[in-house]
């Protein structure tokens, strides 16, 4: 489902928003991994903003809102989520379900394309780790992920998706349960985590872990952080 966040902003907006775009770039580009398709401010003039998410329900993108900087700092003065019918491009309401595809020949349905790292939607979290969507349908989402040493991600934990952690390069450190226990992977080493299980990915080694994420169903929009 789409829905599109709409801000309005107080007077002398662009000054004001100075201290804090920073804060709001980082927070939007880690919420490319979570449901945020584009966003951008009003022009001409600078009044107001929107943005455009693709989640499951309206409470991700409340979330988004009550943590945004923006919002925080007083600069948004009104803020308010509308459901979005998409009904032409390529993430429209009739290409998400099918519809399309269904009033064409079977043949037609689907086409195979190589998919890496050169030509795969990228995306930056944390500051500095770095994700590529091989594969991003809402069943099922297969993203390439590289993270430097020393770092990683908060305890969060997803409530419909099921993921496999595979590692292909260095190692990683994933925490798991209430319990914390920490499973140490290597190249090669994969670990299952559960829908609701609390986990925490960080890279303990010396160089870059490179690793691969499959979700069922995609994890946008389906992420609660502890």
């Amino acid at each position: 489902m789409h829905y599109l966040l709409m801000y309005d902003y107080g007077e002398d907006a662009v000054a004001r928003r100075a201290p804090h775009r920073e804060a709001h770039l980082a927070l939007a580009r880690e919420w490319l991994a979570r449901g945020l398709l584009m966003g951008g401010a009003f022009a001409d003039p600078v009044d107001g903003a929107a943005l455009l998410f693709r989640v499951a329900d309206a409470s991700a993108v409340e979330e988004f809102a009550r943590q945004d900087p923006y919002v925080t700092s007083g600069l948004v003065t009104r803020w308010r989520v509308r459901p979005w019918t998409v009904v032409v491009g390529p993430t429209s309401e009739a290409a998400t379900t099918g519809q399309m595809a269904q009033s064409r020949p079977a043949a037609a349905t689907e086409t195979a394309a190589v998919t890496n790292r050169t030509n795969a939607p990228h995306y930056v979290w944390g500051e500095v780790c770095e994700g590529w969507r091989l594969l991003d349908r809402p069943d099922l989402s297969v993203i390439q992920e590289r993270i430097p040493p020393d770092r990683g991600e908060v305890t969060h934990y997803h409530e419909r998706a099921r993921q496999l952690f595979f590692v292909l390069e260095g190692e990683l450190a994933i925490e798991t349960g209430a319990a914390g226990v920490v499973s140490h992977l290597h190249a090669g080493d994969s670990l299952e985590v559960a829908p609701r299980q609390t986990h925490r990915v960080w890279n303990r080694g010396t160089g870059d872990a490179v690793v691969l994420v499959v979700s069922a169903p995609t994890t946008q929009g389906d992420r609660v952080t502890l």
